[in-house]
């Protein structure tokens, strides 16, 4: 699984400014389709999904659960 920008707590702790975090965390959340972050549970429902009876065909996949960053 390849999760995007998740609103975690870990934001707060990566070392930059709080100006500099806010500048990057509007450049990012300008990217997602939502126009926000990820919650936690969105990427718990994907592993959730893949764990069970309905993900049992699926192989070799990477699931992309990232708001659409990758596309924008």
């Amino acid at each position: 699984m390849a999760p995007g920008p998740i609103a975690t707590p870990i934001w707060s702790k990566v070392g930059l400014p709080e100006d500099a975090l806010g500048q990057v965390a509007a450049q990012v959340t300008s990217r997602l389709l939502p126009g926000s972050f990820g919650a936690p549970g969105s990427i718990a429902d994907a592993a959730l999904f893949l764990a069970s009876d309905q993900a049992a065909n699926i192989y070799g996949q990477e699931l992309v659960v990232d708001g659409g960053y990758t596309i924008g």
